[in-house]
């Protein structure tokens, strides 16, 4: 659930930025977003790596990535289309709601794994029999 709080102050920065007129609100707003955002992917990533088999983990976070970067550029076309109909700000506004909608979707869908998290008993710590390493 932590992804979802930094979606939700991603969403806060892209609408403090969406109407801002005075420089400092716009610098606060770019602020808060790009706090949001880079505490928010590494979060996401390490959700999808954590409910991938070891197997095909991999492939996972490469398709995870995949559909990520897919939505920057089909997102830069339809948020650069909603601002030559209408204006910036509005494109703001649409980017914001989308990303509080999928956030929503995302808070509704992903459970995290209680069992095996942090199960240390698997982990190769480099310790040889005796405690030596």
């Amino acid at each position: 659930m932590c992804a979802c709080a930094f979606v939700y102050l991603a969403v806060v920065g892209v609408t403090g930025t969406s109407d801002a007129v005075v420089f400092g609100n716009f610098a606060g707003g770019a602020a808060i977003l790009g706090v949001g955002t880079a505490v928010m992917y590494p979060n996401l990533i390490g959700a999808v790596a954590e409910h991938a088999d070891p197997t095909w983990r991999a492939s996972c976070v490469g398709t995870y990535r995949f559909w990520r970067d897919l939505g920057y550029a089909v997102g830069g076309f339809v948020l650069g289309a909603a601002a030559d109909r209408s204006s910036a700000s509005v494109s703001a506004g649409v980017g914001a709601v989308l990303t509080f909608v999928v956030s929503l979707l995302f808070g509704v869908w992903y459970r995290d794994r209680v069992e095996g998290a942090l199960d240390m008993q698997h982990l190769e710590l480099g310790i040889k029999e005796g405690g030596e390493c």
